[in-house]
């Protein structure tokens, strides 16, 4: 959560989207995009006024304190411009998502759509990622966030290093909590094969190299704030020499 001085603090976003790109030189690149789910009847929808605080966040980016981010607590954020941009869309999804790609009348894929006070899908979820994937949409940021002054990368990393950690209730499926950490072992099984070189490796081995180096038990609770996180990586380097 983000407290920015409302009577309501809004989410940072309920999925974020990570894609990290490594050229045939080795050079990285990486791109990040945070989405904000909302249920909707129909492709626009006008934002209520008890959701302002969400709205205001995506669109002027104030100085933000985390809250509800267990040792993230009481941690400042500025992030610049203070302007809307593409790294923080809304998602709209039908309010019978069963039917959303049927393509019958009155039901809508899930899109995104630009902060405003109404919204309108712009993109279906399919094409932004693809977009995503192309760095046309999403917003760039840097590899180490020790070194830089760039808030955004900051955050993007700590939500990395808090969702890493961070406990998943699964109610509706009726499954236990588990850390999300120990799901290590299944990474890569969209590969033909795994690579030990692969930075789904660093980041379960350790995200702390941020502002950070404490350990993860405080925040291993259901009211501690963090989104899914959809990680993507392509490599172009080889093994051959």
């Amino acid at each position: 959560m983000a407290d920015i001085g409302l009577s309501k603090d809004p989410e940072i976003g309920d999925i974020l989207f990570v894609y990290v790109y490594t050229d045939k030189s080795g050079s990285k690149q990486f791109n990040s995009l945070l989405l904000q789910a909302k249920i909707s009847t129909k492709m626009t929808t006008v934002i209520a006024a008890n959701d302002q605080h969400q709205l205001r966040l995506y669109s002027d980016w104030p100085l933000f304190t985390y809250k509800r981010a267990g040792r993230l607590n009481g941690v400042k954020r500025d992030i610049l411009p203070k302007a809307i941009n593409d790294g923080a869309q809304y998602l709209l999804i039908d309010d019978n998502p069963v039917y959303g790609l049927s393509g019958m009348p009155g039901t809508f894929p899930m899109g995104c759509a630009t902060p405003a006070r109404t919204l309108s899908i712009n993109s279906d979820l399919a094409n932004e990622i693809i977009d995503f994937l192309k760095f046309k949409s999403g917003r760039a940021f840097e590899q180490n966030p020790a070194t830089t002054k760039d808030d955004w990368t900051k955050m993007i990393w700590e939500l990395l290093d808090v969702t890493k950690a961070k406990a998943s209730k699964r109610r509706n499926a009726g499954l236990t909590s588990f850390p999300r950490l120990s799901t290590n072992k299944f990474d890569g099984l969209c590969y033909f094969m795994t690579e030990t070189s692969s930075m789904f490796q660093d980041l379960h081995s350790d995200l702390s190299h941020g502002d950070f180096n404490e350990n993860f038990d405080n925040y291993l609770d259901e009211e501690n704030f963090s989104p899914s996180v959809v990680l993507i990586e392509s490599n172009e380097q080889t093994d051959e020499e």
